[in-house]
Parts: C-alpha cells; sequence; structure tokens
C-alpha cells in the first residue's frame, strides 16, 4: 500500500443495534455506518463509506449509480465489509458486513448500509 494512502483502521465492535437483527419471518442481518461518531469530546459527521472484499485487501468494490443512492449486490464469493468515513478523521469505522446481500449509500441525506433480508430492521 502506498505510503500516502496508509490510514489507522479503526475497527468497532458493533452492538445488536447495528449488528444482525432477527426478523419473525426469517433470520436477515443489518449493519450500519453512524451517521455521527464521538472521538475526544469532538462529533464528527459521516461524510462516505465504501464496499469492500476481504478488508482490508483492498479490492474495493463498484457499485451500481442509481440516482442518488449507490448500491452493491453481493454475491456469496464476496466477504464484504462496510468501510465509513467521518469529517476530519483519519481513521476508518469498518464493519464486517458478514451475510450481507446488498449494500447502499444513499447521499440525501447520507447514510450507508448493508443488508441480507428487507432495507431496515
Amino acid at each position: 500500500m502506498p505510503s500516502n494512502r496508509v490510514a489507522t483502521i479503526l475497527t468497532i465492535t458493533l452492538l445488536s443495534a447495528l449488528g444482525p437483527a432477527s426478523h419473525a419471518a426469517e433470520a436477515s442481518s443489518f449493519y450500519q455506518c453512524p451517521v455521527q461518531i464521538d472521538l475526544q469530546e469532538q462529533q464528527h459527521r459521516l461524510t462516505g463509506a465504501s464496499v469492500f472484499d476481504t478488508f482490508p485487501s483492498l479490492r474495493e468494490l463498484v457499485p451500481d449509480f442509481m440516482g442518488k443512492v449507490q448500491r452493491w449486490t453481493i454475491d456469496e464469493t464476496i466477504d464484504p465489509f462496510l468501510v465509513c468515513r467521518y469529517q476530519d478523521v483519519k481513521h476508518l469505522f469498518v464493519i464486517h458486513a458478514k451475510g450481507a446481500k446488498t449494500c447502499e449509500i444513499g447521499f440525501s441525506p447520507i447514510s450507508a448500509q448493508c443488508f441480507s433480508g428487507s432495507r431496515a430492521p
């Protein structure tokens, strides 16, 4: 990895609110970038996200562009990781979106999530 692209990676274990969620009809997974994080008593807004196969391999997946949404369709050969970026933060918030079949980033307002069943829990 080129030195100018080196970033400190902040991996966070997510609690049930952001991790797999159960639904009555079937078990599904839902993962979401927090719209804001607090670091050192400062709040930082979500500014973007990417989806990688087997992070940190740097195999960034290319989305389909659908208006104000970018969408990734994940097949069974991909082990998806949702990588969240925040304003004025060099760290990356990395979520292992195990079992996700679709990932989306919306821009109005900004949001980023991956899921296997319905879009939201």
